[in-house]
C-alpha cells in the first residue's frame, strides 16, 4: 500500500513538472512580447495591466498545480466546504486529502462531523475513533466523538470523552455542559450537578439554569 501511494505520488509530482515547465515557457514568452510591445505603443500602461493581470492569474495557476499533491489543500477546501454546509463536498475534499495522506487525523475528524452533520453517527464514530487513534491529543475530536456517543444513547462514553476534553484541551463551557448532561442520563445527578454550576461560572447559558434546578434540587 505505502508503495502504490508512493508511485501515485511520483506520478503526480512528474505531472505537475512538466505543467510547471509549459508555464515558464508562457511566462518567458509574455515577457518577450510585453518587452516588445512596450517599445512601440503609445497606451503602454492599459496594456501593461492587461498583460500583467494575465501572468498574475497564471502564477496563481501555476502555483496551486504544483500544491495539489499536498493533503492540506484539500483539506483546508473541506473545512471551507463545511463550514458553508456543503456536506457532500465537504466529504469529497476529505477523501482526496486521506487519499494522499490515510492518516490526516484532521481529515478524518472532518469526515466524522459531516457524517454527524447528516445524522450518520455510526459511520460518525467509526471515522472520529480513527482519528483518535492516530493522535489522542486532539481535544475537539474527543468532544466531537463524545457528541456522537450521545446521540447514540452511549452516555457513560460520551461522559468520558467530554471529561477528556477538558483534560488534555483548554476547558471550554460546552465540554463541561455536555458531560453534566451525560451524567444526568446515567443517573450521576451529584456530579452533573457540580458540571452545570462550572458550565454557568464559565458563562455558559444555554438551559443550564434548568439543568441545575433539576440536578441539585435547590
Amino acid at each position: 500500500m505505502a508503495l502504490k501511494m508512493l508511485l501515485i505520488k511520483q506520478k503526480h509530482s512528474e505531472i505537475y513538472a512538466h505543467f510547471f515547465f509549459i508555464f515558464k515557457l508562457i511566462l518567458h514568452f509574455c515577457t518577450f512580447k510585453l518587452k516588445k510591445l512596450l517599445k512601440y505603443e503609445p497606451n503602454k500602461h492599459i496594456y501593461m495591466k492587461k498583460i500583467l493581470s494575465t501572468l498574475l492569474v497564471l502564477g496563481i495557476f501555476g502555483a496551486f498545480a504544483q500544491e495539489t499533491t499536498d493533503p492540506e489543500i484539500f483539506y483546508n477546501q473541506a473545512k471551507l466546504s463545511y463550514k458553508m454546509r456543503k456536506l457532500e463536498h465537504s466529504l469529497a475534499q476529505c477523501d482526496k486529502a486521506l487519499a494522499l495522506d490515510s492518516m490526516h487525523y484532521e481529515a478524518l475528524l472532518l469526515k466524522g462531523m459531516c457524517h454527524y452533520d447528516n445524522k450518520n453517527y455510526d459511520e460518525a464514530l467509526k471515522w472520529a475513533t480513527k482519528s483518535i487513534e492516530i493522535y489522542n491529543r486532539n481535544d475537539e475530536a474527543y468532544f466531537e466523538r463524545g457528541m456522537m456517543y450521545f446521540y447514540l444513547d452511549k452516555f457513560e462514553d460520551a461522559a468520558l470523552d467530554f471529561q477528556m476534553a477538558s483534560k488534555i484541551g483548554i476547558k471550554r463551557a460546552d465540554y463541561v455542559y455536555f458531560n453534566g448532561l451525560s451524567l444526568k442520563e446515567i443517573g450521576k445527578n451529584e456530579d452533573a450537578c457540580k458540571a452545570f454550576k462550572k458550565a454557568k461560572k464559565m458563562k455558559f447559558e444555554e438551559n443550564v439554569d434548568k439543568m441545575i434546578e433539576e440536578t441539585c434540587g435547590n
